[in-house]
C-alpha cells in the first residue's frame, strides 16, 4: 500500500503556496491538486488526505490489544479502531510526533522504555564506580526529560521546550534522588538553575528559552547516554 505521511502532506502544501504567490490564476486548492497529482500520482489533494488517513490504521506500526484496542508503536497512543473519536485523538498524536520527528530526528521515549531506562540509572548511581553514577542519575533525568518533552508535544509547546542539557540544570536544584556528590559533579558540569519547576515537567513560562525551536540534541548528551545505556533512541 502507498504510505503517505504528514511531511509529504505539508510538502504539497508549501508547493502550493509558493505557487499562488507567483501571481497565476489558479486557486491553492488547484494547485494542492496539481502538486498531489505530481508528486504522488493520485487524481487529487483530497485522495492524499485519505491514503494519508489511512495508513494510520494499516501501517506497520499498529499493534492490535485486547478488547478491540490497538496501539500504535510510533506515537504510543492505545485507541479503539471503531470509535471516530479514538481515531482523531490518534491522528492528533501521530501529526504531532511525525511534526516533532520530522524537525529534531528523534522521538522521546514512550513510557515502557522511560522506566527501563530510569530503572537502569538508579541501579548505576548505586555503583561504586564515579563514572557510571554520572550515568545513572542522567539515566534518570533523561527519563524525565522524555516524558516532559512528550506532554510537550501533546500540548504542541515543544518548540520552546528546553534541550536535554538545559533540562538537566533546571531539574538539578529538584534532584532529590541525585546525591549530593554527583548532584554537585553534575551542576559543575551543565549549571543550576533553581525555581523552574519541581514536578519534572516543564511548561510555557518556567523559564524563557528565546528559539523558535530546540537545538538538535547541542551537545550530543542525550544521544551519547543512549549509546553508553545501549538502548535506542
Amino acid at each position: 500500500m502507498k504510505i503517505i505521511t504528514h511531511s509529504d502532506i505539508n510538502a504539497v502544501k508549501r508547493a502550493a503556496k509558493a505557487a499562488r504567490k507567483t501571481g497565476s490564476s489558479l486557486s491553492y486548492m488547484q494547485w494542492l491538486d496539481h502538486f498531489a497529482r505530481q508528486n504522488h500520482q493520485v487524481s487529487g489533494f483530497h485522495e492524499l488526505q485519505k491514503i494519508c488517513d489511512n495508513g494510520l490504521l494499516m501501517s506497520d506500526d499498529i499493534q492490535e490489544l485486547s478488547g478491540g484496542i490497538v496501539h500504535c508503536r510510533f506515537c504510543g497512543c492505545n485507541f479503539v479502531a471503531q470509535l471516530d473519536c479514538d481515531r482523531a485523538e490518534h491522528k492528533k498524536r501521530h501529526r504531532q510526533c511525525e511534526q516533532f520527528l520530522s524537525a529534531m530526528g528523534y522521538l522521546p521515549q514512550q513510557h515502557d522504555r522511560r522506566e527501563t531506562t530510569k530503572r537502569q540509572g538508579y541501579m548505576l548511581m548505586s555503583s561504586a564506580d564515579t563514572e557510571q553514577q554520572r550515568t545513572g542519575a542522567l539515566a534518570v533525568l533523561a527519563g524525565h526529560f522524555d516524558r516532559s518533552l512528550s506532554a510537550a508535544i501533546d500540548g504542541d509547546y515543544w518548540r520552546g521546550h528546553p534541550d536535554f542539557d538545559e533540562y538537566i540544570a533546571m531539574a538539578l536544584p529538584n534532584a532529590g534522588f541525585t546525591p549530593a556528590h554527583i548532584k554537585s559533579r553534575l551542576a559543575a558540569e551543565f549549571g543550576e538553575y533553581p525555581s523552574f519547576f519541581n514536578d519534572s515537567y516543564w511548561k510555557p513560562g518556567r523559564g524563557k528559552v528565546a528559539r523558535s525551536a530546540p537545538p538538535k540534541d547541542r551537545n550530543g548528551t542525550r544521544k551519547k547516554l543512549f549509546m553508553t545505556l545501549d538502548l535506542s533512541q
